[in-house]
């Protein structure tokens, strides 16, 4: 029988890629092409991994999913539908300020 840890573990290691991706700095990442396109790619694999959370266990997702598991679904769907459209501020204050209790929320499910 599937389980969720297995997609739950595939979104703590693209934190933990992002987090040893992720400069000092906001003009750092802003000047960084390729660390960019590397910390997209992996908010796309995350959301993609809690898509199919919301999919296939739906009585997980109903008892466990918070605001944003929601909005980083939303954000996968941004970068692989828009990607001229994703706003690079806001994925640096997504990944300086919010990483950490998102990491936590995914944690604690596990």
């Amino acid at each position: 029988m599937k389980q969720p840890t297995p997609y739950l573990l595939n979104i703590l290691n693209s934190i933990e890629s992002i987090v040893s991706y992720i400069p000092e700095t906001e003009l750092e990442f802003m000047e960084d092409n390729m660390c960019q396109d590397a910390i997209l790619m992996r908010l796309q694999d995350i959301g993609e991994n809690l898509s199919k959370l919301r999919d296939m266990f739906p009585e997980f997702w109903e008892n466990n999913a918070i605001d944003s598991w929601i909005k980083a679904i939303g954000l996968r769907n941004i970068i692989s539908h828009g990607y001229a459209e994703v706003n690079i501020s806001t994925i640096w204050s997504l990944v300086s300020k919010d990483l950490k209790p998102f990491k936590d929320s995914i944690q604690s499910n596990i």
